[in-house]
This record gives C-alpha cells, sequence and structure tokens, in this order.
C-alpha cells in the first residue's frame, strides 16, 4: 500500500489539474502558502511544494541537465547519493510525511523519481495527454523550443516514469487529460480509490467543479 502519492507527467501534461483535485479531495499536496504561485501560464495554479521542485531542481542541476534537456537516468543515480542532497531530501520527506494521506506534485518527477524510492513507497499518478498537444503547448510556455524537440521531450518524460514503474514493480494509476475534462466525475471517482480518501460530499463537488478548461 502506497505511502504517499508522486503526480507526474511531462510539462503541460495536466499535472496541475490531478494536483489541484487531490488536494480538493483533502490529500495533502504540501502547505497552500508553499505553493509555487499561479500566473498566465496557469492561471488556476500548480499545486506544486516549491520545496520538492526547488530539490528537484537541484538533483537535475547537479546531475548536468535541465528541465528541458533532462539527464540520464545514470547521471540521476550516480548524484543520488550525494550526503547534501541525501539528507535534504530525508528531511522534506520526514516533515511531509506526518500528514497524512499526503503527496507532492512536479513534473521533474519522471527524471527524478529513483531518489525518492529508497525513502518511501509512493504510488504514482501518472497524467497521460496527447504528446501532440503538450508539444504545442510547451512551445508557448517555452519559445525557444521546436515542435520536434517539444515532442520528444515529452515522450521522453513519458518513458521516464513508466520505466520506473515497471522496473519498481510501483502502484499507479494513468488519468487521461482529456477524459477528465470530459467526465469530471468519472475521473475524481477514480482519483478517491486509488488514494483511498473519503472526502465530504461539498469537497467532492467542489473538486468536480474545479474541472474547467483551460486546466494544465
Amino acid at each position: 500500500m502506497p505511502d504517499c502519492f508522486i503526480v507526474a507527467g511531462p510539462p503541460r501534461s495536466g499535472t496541475s489539474l490531478v494536483a489541484g483535485l487531490l488536494h480538493r479531495l483533502g490529500v495533502c499536496m504540501g502547505s497552500e502558502s508553499g505553493f509555487l504561485p499561479a500566473n498566465e501560464n496557469n492561471p488556476t495554479g500548480y499545486y506544486e511544494d516549491s520545496n520538492f521542485v526547488f530539490l528537484n531542481d537541484a538533483i537535475i542541476e547537479k546531475a548536468g541537465g535541465t528541465v528541458w534537456n533532462p539527464p540520464s537516468r545514470n547521471q540521476v543515480n550516480n548524484i543520488i547519493a550525494n550526503p547534501n542532497l541525501s539528507a535534504r531530501l530525508q528531511y522534506l520527506l520526514q516533515q511531509r510525511e506526518r500528514e497524512e494521506p499526503w503527496g507532492w506534485k512536479d513534473p521533474r518527477n519522471c527524471i527524478t523519481v529513483h531518489a525518492y524510492l529508497e525513502h518511501c513507497n509512493p504510488g504514482i499518478i501518472v497524467c497521460n495527454r496527447d504528446p501532440v498537444l503538450i508539444a504545442e503547448s510547451m512551445m508557448l510556455f517555452n519559445e525557444g523550443l521546436e515542435h520536434k524537440e517539444a515532442f520528444n521531450l515529452a515522450t521522453e518524460y513519458y518513458e521516464r516514469i513508466i520505466g520506473a514503474i515497471r522496473s519498481e514493480d510501483l502502484p499507479y494509476l494513468i488519468m487521461h487529460h482529456e477524459l477528465t475534462l470530459m467526465d469530471p466525475q468519472a475521473a475524481v471517482s477514480e482519483l478517491m480509490k486509488f488514494a483511498r480518501v473519503e472526502s465530504h460530499p461539498d469537497l467532492i463537488q467542489d473538486a468536480i467543479e474545479f474541472v474547467v478548461p483551460p486546466c494544465r
């Protein structure tokens, strides 16, 4: 049984939508004061615990990559044992595991997930969206990206997180972005079942009403 939940997927795949649903259903995704603020690229909010975002950025940077040019799994594995990063990671998990149920969201989780597996037993929620649509959205978000480059990047993010799920036999749920927008009630039910949460009807209705395009 998972002791926490990791929301993962390429940038612009609907991770913020899923994290926002979990937040409304009573899964602690972090302190609201610690969420990265909404902006013009995501006006409904990111629901990203900034502590995990900064830690993931540090892992990726020390491994020699960036969000837009991710390091290989071997490069990530080589720096996982870095004492400073390891201590920072363990401290963060210890602080958050006091809150049940709990989890965190960050597209970078696709690249860094192996860093966490020694210290927690997560359930993985993968946000699935057509890579062509992801690429088009990425290009609006980062004008320096070409369409083929953005498409390949989305594909790589998916390959990395699915590879981790398979190699580590992790429990997982696939959330299809378009289906979530079409049938919010069914999507909310899926999340509640996977996260094993029983929410008040008012919270469930709030979550359903949160699903209004454009959600990212």
